[in-house]
């Protein structure tokens, strides 16, 4: 009944089945077999224009009709009096029932996720759709059925061409989407669905085709213009439209993928629901080496560049050398950065200097040195990444290798835009990822917040496996062969292929490529982490190339990474003819594959490692040395974004005294861009070749190795590892010539800070004597640099007697040392000498703040800011929220101390974030907030515990006893600050704001009725080394002091009620 009326019994057509009408009941009663239809109500459907009588004789005609043409028609037909019916159970067939059965199926399937036997009925259900439903037929009942039916079939269809392109059957999803167009003309989504289909199928012409096609009809029938998104589409298509593209290689020399059948639709559905905004925008997919995570993504990103998405390709490599946020680095140089503003361009000038060569007249960015301007960093690169805002993917290989800053720079990007469309997509092998390996804590964080979606690849099924055999050899092999291959393989696709291609020319050979110990197999070089099979077949895949060929593939190995083809030609002294000649024949035999414009990369890495293994290593280090000194020429304009990847050359090479300088620059780029945790990576690296050059040369003192030495105390230091801090100096004095005074000197400072923090004060200015005694008889005032170091020492003698509260110590250091600041000028000298002044004052005044103290330090914290020191920077801004803070100005007090905790969280300077911790704490308990003063209380307690801070670990015990008073736990408050007490009175600092546990011990004790334990916290409360507490209180303390001595305990308590009520009103309480 689908496109035309036709009946058969067994094998004979029923030709007298011939008249509308007769087909028309015979339709009626099929579409409705097994139900009982009432005569009165057949003859009205039929004949409605009728008397009731004229009908009924007109049905019984009909009906008689039916008999005499159909054979045995009892069987078929159950009739009575009143009604006709189809037996359901007699033995016929319709195509309609078939139909809509085939339907019933598939859609069942789909919803279990059944995909073969989903399209296999969607295939049988659009198959027997021959056309409309008795289209001859114009009777008013078969309209609604004949709508249903069609309707029926074109949903199956665009299921069907919705599965075929998930299975990446291009040409059948194309033939099912015109079918519909062949139903529906009209109906453009469908045309958008076949111009995408077409460009996946890599058919340009037919997809433009496509859409002139729907623009004439849509002109023609309906008067109208295509939408804006079937325009937008040809617009991509046609490549006039400008959009921020980025330029990614398209992976040639690929066979088609098999068996990653359901891994490809979760892809698809990760990607289809993050371009629309409404899934993770992460998936990443793990597998052991060879398994084809490389190839899914590959899949993923030519399926995306067909169809004109905005894509970008990134990997990392094992090799040292990699910059932090390297893979970063990397995708940037092939995006279109002129789209950005001028502000963002500047910001990504840090990583990419080169964009300041075109656009001289581009500003280039300040020191990254404020919170803010990493952040600002990360914000240029999350625009460059989403442009537009179009839909977005993103893929990064081998996240195994992948450095922590990019990790960051990731999360953030997740985080940056909630409504941006996009997809990040990354690969790694799990073996290689530790507990310490930064996609551990990034994993952890994103799955607990549900933004990743994992997956993970097992090895290829038997019949994949000899799908891929078949495929890779171009033949057909036997049962034998593919069992054996199958076994030996494991059903690694990397293993598949290159097995298969080691014994290219003879399908027996692919046997024996498998086996190990056979006479003509190469011997399997040291150094190489594969297993033994798969090392043979691999040598064996590069011992068919020519000599030349292959010397020219052990030096791109030595690469270690994509290699350009002007590194390539400075590397090799080969003529650009000879260089092409023996590229192509790499390219031909699929040893690498083309990356970018003018890039090439191994097909895999593991052939990369066998490639390089494959050389001896003395001529592995002279390759070495060509790659570096190629390097160094190439990028001599920009060498601090190369000097990671020339150290590492250099030091395979074995010239540890070329490569220890470029570690140490490598270690400062990284530093600026807060790299810390690379930066000691790269300081160690050197310090120890320099210790292997210094042991040849009887250990004489080394400039370069006292640079590596300090510079990795400086970061120790930072992090509060005070006593690795100390050895570095130790080590870094060991390599200073006799005449550099001001070195040693500083040198000796710098132990004294660490001395410093670790309150071991007398120790501390006996550093800062050593210092200046390093110095000798003063200089000429023209030797600034004399001056300077002299005053530094100065003010790191303030700062330790400040913990000692000798403040009159202190002020004739100010004194001394103020007519040669201002002599010698300089805003980091200024800004430090004038934030060592405010801690005079603060002393001396017990923190009671003057105007002049806070100009003091608004000036220093402008003077910081024009010198761009780091640590310098924090200081100044954490000194002026200090200040505000017993000003009691709250607000500019966590302004400042927030944003000196905010570039605290990027530098790693970990005491200052423990100290921004704490007195951000104060400044909610002074609000009297109790959850915001127990979290950052329990902060800064931990930070203090971790930076052997045991001072302010006592104030954030205050500050949670202060917590638990307010909620009525006595108990608790009394053993809190009770702990804080006594670390206070062991130390050997003077921490001037004990009053942070002893109001708290003061309100517990008066409440409970303990009036002599009250009176000593009261009489400690105004000791002459602590915080003066406001005049009222103060007075009313110094009152109940004075009460008490004098035998009137009642009017001491009295005196001592009314400070409790002012201490709650002021918030101490």
């Amino acid at each position: 009944m689908l496109g035309e009326f036709h009946i058969k019994y067994g094998e004979t057509s029923l030709h007298d089945v011939n008249t509308p009408r007769l087909q028309s009941l015979l339709a009626y009663l099929l579409l409705r077999r097994g139900i009982s239809q009432s005569r009165a109500h057949l003859a009205y459907i039929f004949w409605p224009d009728t008397t009731e009588a004229q009908a009924r004789t007109n049905l019984r005609n009909l009906l008689h009709q039916l008999r005499k043409v159909l054979p045995d028609a009892d069987i078929y037909l159950g009739a009575d009096a009143q009604s006709l019916t189809w037996r359901e159970d007699a033995p016929f067939t319709v195509d309609v029932a078939d139909f809509q059965a085939a339907i019933s199926v598939a859609d069942k399937a789909s919803k279990l996720g059944d995909i073969r036997a989903s399209r296999l009925e969607y295939e049988k259900a659009t198959a027997l759709y021959h056309g409309d439903l008795l289209p001859s037929c114009y009777d008013d009942w078969i309209i609604p059925q004949r709508e249903g039916l069609r309707q029926a079939f074109l949903n199956a269809l665009d299921e069907l061409v919705r599965l075929l392109e998930d299975q990446r059957d291009y040409p059948a999803a194309i033939e099912s989407a015109q079918r519909i167009l062949r139903a529906d003309p009209l109906h453009e989504a469908t045309y958008r669905h076949l111009i995408r289909l077409h460009a996946l199928n890599n058919d340009r012409a037919s997809a433009l085709r496509a859409y002139h096609t729907c623009a004439s009809i849509l002109k023609h029938e309906l008067d109208v213009e295509p939408s804006a998104a079937t325009k937008e589409l040809y617009e991509q298509l046609l490549g006039e439209k400008i959009t921020p593209r980025l330029l990614v290689p398209i992976t040639r020399g690929y066979l088609p993928m098999v068996g990653r059948d359901a891994e490809w639709l979760q892809l698809l559905q990760a990607w289809k629901a993050a371009a629309q905004s409404a899934g993770q925008r992460l998936m990443l997919i793990s597998g052991v080496a060879g398994i084809g995570k490389t190839r899914l993504v590959e899949e993923l990103l030519q399926w995306a560049n067909r169809q004109g998405i905005t894509t970008a390709n990134t990997r990392c490599y094992a090799a040292e050398g990699s910059l932090a946020y390297g893979p970063v680095i990397a995708w940037l140089r092939s995006h279109p950065l002129e789209i950005l503003d001028d502000s963002w361009l500047s910001e990504i000038s840090r990583l990419l200097p080169e964009v300041l060569i075109p656009r001289p007249d581009l500003r280039s960015p300040a020191p990254l040195t404020d919170a803010w301007q990493r952040q600002q960093l990360f914000e240029a690169l999350a625009r460059a990444v989403i442009g537009l805002r179009q839909p977005f993917l993103l893929i990064i290989d081998d996240l195994q290798w992948c450095d922590r800053d990019t990790f960051e720079w990731l999360h953030f990007l997740l985080r940056y835009d909630r409504e941006a469309r996009f997809l990040v997509v990354g690969t790694y092998r799990p073996e290689e990822i530790t507990t310490e390996h930064p996609l551990t804590s990034l994993l952890y964080s994103l799955r607990k917040d549900e933004q990743v979606i994992e997956l993970e690849l097992q090895p290829l099924d038997m019949d994949a496996t000899i799908s891929l055999v078949r495929q890779a050899a171009g033949t057909e092999i036997n049962v034998d062969q593919a069992l054996k291959l199958f076994a030996e393989t494991e059903g690694n696709p990397l293993f598949v292929v290159e097995t298969v291609r080691a014994g290219m020319s003879d399908p027996q050979q692919m046997i024996r490529a498998t086996s190990i110990g056979k006479p003509e197999q190469p011997t399997s070089p040291d150094g190489i982490s594969l297993p033994p099979k798969v090392q043979s077949v691999l040598m064996t895949r590069l011992a068919q190339l020519s000599t030349p060929a292959r010397e020219l593939a052990g030096l791109a190995a030595t690469i270690g990474r994509e290699f350009s083809f002007p590194l390539l030609a400075e590397a090799s002294n080969r003529g650009e003819d000879t260089l092409v000649r023996e590229l192509d024949e790499l390219w031909q035999r699929r040893i690498i594959r083309e990356h970018g414009a003018d890039g090439y990369d191994f097909s895999h890495d593991k052939l990369r490692e066998v490639a390089y293994h494959n050389s001896s290593i003395a001529r592995r280090r002279l390759l070495h040395q060509q790659v570096g000194r190629a390097l160094e020429t190439l990028h001599a304009a920009d060498l601090g974004s190369f000097s990671h990847q020339i150290a590492a050359h250099y030091e395979q090479a074995g010239l540890p005294d070329l490569a220890a300088p470029f570690y140490l620059r490598s270690a400062q780029v990284a530093r600026q861009v807060f790299a810390n945790d690379e930066a000691v990576s790269l300081l160690k690296r050197g310090i120890t070749l320099i210790e292997g050059i210094q042991q040849k040369e009887a250990d004489h003192p080394s400039k370069l190795a006292l640079q590596l030495w300090e510079e990795l105390g400086d970061i120790h230091e930072m992090r509060a590892e005070h006593t690795e801090a100390k050895y570095t100096y130790a080590e870094a004095l060991k390599n200073v010539a006799v005449p550099d005074r001001t070195d040693r000197a500083r040198l000796h400072r710098k132990v004294g800070i660490a001395l410093r923090e670790e309150r071991q004060y007398a120790e501390a200015l006996s550093a800062c004597n050593q210092a200046e005694a390093e110095l000798g008889m003063q200089a000429e005032r023209e030797q600034a640099d004399w001056w300077r170091e002299w005053t530094e020492v100065q003010v790191e003698r303030i700062w330790a007697y400040y913990w000692l509260a000798h403040w009159p110590e202190m002020e004739l250091l100010v004194d001394k040392t103020q007519p040669v600041v201002q002599e010698l000028g300089g805003a980091r000298l200024k800004a430090r000498f004038l934030m060592a002044t405010c801690l005079m004052h603060l002393r001396r005044e017990r923190y009671v703040v003057s105007d002049a103290m806070l100009d003091d330090a608004v000036e220093a914290v402008a003077a910081s800011r024009e010198w761009g020191d780091l640590k310098t920077r924090i200081e100044c801004r954490f000194e002026l929220g200090f200040l505000h803070l017993w000003r009691r100005e709250l607000d500019e007090a966590e302004e400042n101390l927030q944003a000196a905790l905010e570039l605290i969280e990027i530098s790693g300077f970990v005491p200052m974030r423990v100290l921004s911790l704490t007195y951000l704490t104060v400044v909610n308990r002074f609000r009297g907030k109790v959850d915001e003063t127990s979290d950052l209380a329990i902060r800064a307690q931990i930070g203090a515990e971790t930076a052997h801070m045991p001072d302010y670990i006592a104030a954030a015990k205050g500050n949670l006893a202060w917590v638990a008073w307010r909620k009525q736990d006595l108990d608790l408050a009394r053993e809190l600050c009770l702990d804080a007490v006594q670390v206070w009175q062991q130390s050997p600092m003077q921490y001037p704001f004990q009053w942070q546990a002893l109001w708290t011990l003061i309100g517990v004790t008066s409440e409970l009725g303990n009036w002599d334990e009250a009176w000593f916290y009261v009489s400690k409360l105004i000791e002459p080394t602590q915080q003066l507490l406001p005049e009222e209180i103060n007075m009313s303390l110094e009152a109940t002091i004075e009460a008490k001595t004098q035998g009137n305990e009642i009017l001491a308590r009295s005196h001592l009620e009314c400070t409790i009520t002012a201490a709650r009103q002021r918030g101490y309480l």
